[in-house]
């Protein structure tokens, strides 16, 4: 039996590690391989003449096909295994090891979601609405240490970057974010998120600060489910700053003319986002922020029948209430 060979490979493998070799010191970081968002794996691709895309570069190192990662560490005299580090202080530099964790999440994205099936997508986020969600700081304790990170405000950056995600690329999956991280060097934030129906996984990241005045450049690697015949029918959660921004608009207007401006860029038959609210949480909204300017904190059925009684528009439809008193 003759075995035949299979389909000849688009470029050849030692082309790849010629352009692997010429660059050896800059894919590795602190003995680390540097993320795919990072530059070098671009600047590549592009040695190599953009026949392979820069996801496609990145695992073939990482998954070490054809020895690329053996042969690089050789030439570099370099124990990529090995992970110890110093624990010894009270304090873990979280810049470090915020690094470390970022890499096994991109790592383990990349791999189990078989970079082919996923598309690169980008977004921008003005910086007036970066401002909102500007990262602080946590520090986390334990017995023996402590660690700090910078993090996102909370209940704001995930509705903030869905709505300019939704509005520039139409995906219909209702995501839930989770994970977001930034730090001080290389990559300055990721973020994962999972689609609550069909499981469709996430991950993004911005490559820098924004300056001043500047928007937010954000890349996001996921499955484009634009033609999926799946139906997604669930809705994002309305909370943080987002339901407050929402129910100051409703002050002075109905929920149904909200949805309905909410809308207008869409075409008919399209399946609505998951970011349009059903007309019952956007009249809770309404109700919650009007309750607030009011100052109302205690709620009760019966004492607000008995304040309709005493209103003249009603005081002749509500004659008695069981909790009147007797005379």
């Amino acid at each position: 039996v003759v075995s035949k060979r299979g389909r000849k490979p688009i470029i050849d493998h030692s082309t790849i590690y010629t352009v692997l070799e010429r660059n050896k010191f800059e894919i590795f970081d602190n003995c680390y391989l540097r993320p795919p968002s990072h530059k070098i794996w671009s600047d590549m691709c592009e040695e190599l003449g953009n026949i392979i895309s820069y996801k496609t570069l990145y695992i073939s190192v990482l998954q070490d096909r054809h020895s690329f990662k053996t042969k690089l560490i050789q030439l570099l005299g370099i124990d990529f295994l090995q992970e110890d580090r110093d624990n010894d202080s009270d304090f873990i530099d979280s810049e470090n090891d915020d690094n470390y964790n970022m890499n096994n999440d991109e790592d383990y994205f990349l791999v189990k979601n078989n970079n082919i099936e996923n598309t690169l997508f980008k977004i921008t986020i003005p910086y007036e609405k970066y401002e909102q969600f500007e990262p602080t700081t946590i520090v986390y304790k334990d017995n023996k240490s402590k660690r700090s990170y910078d993090v996102l405000k909370k209940n704001t950056w995930s509705d903030i970057i869905n709505d300019e995600f939704i509005a520039t690329h139409n995906l219909p999956c209702n995501f839930v974010y989770k994970s977001c991280k930034v730090r001080k060097n290389m990559m300055y934030s990721n973020f994962k998120a999972k689609c609550k129906e069909d499981g469709c996984q996430l991950f993004g990241w911005s490559e820098k600060k924004p300056d001043i005045g500047q928007p937010l450049e954000i890349n996001i690697l996921t499955k484009d489910t634009r033609k999926s015949n799946f139906i997604h029918v669930t809705k994002r959660p309305l909370r943080g700053l987002k339901r407050k921004e929402v129910g100051q608009q409703l002050l002075t207007d109905v929920a149904s003319n909200w949805r309905r401006d909410n809308v207008n860029d869409m075409e008919f038959g399209q399946m609505s986002p998951p970011n349009l609210y059903k007309s019952s949480v956007l009249r809770k909204a309404k109700q919650q922020h009007k309750d607030n300017i009011l100052g109302i904190t205690l709620k009760n059925n019966i004492e607000s029948v008995v304040e309709l009684k005493r209103n003249s528009r009603f005081s002749g439809s509500i004659h008695e209430v069981g909790i009147d008193p007797l005379l």
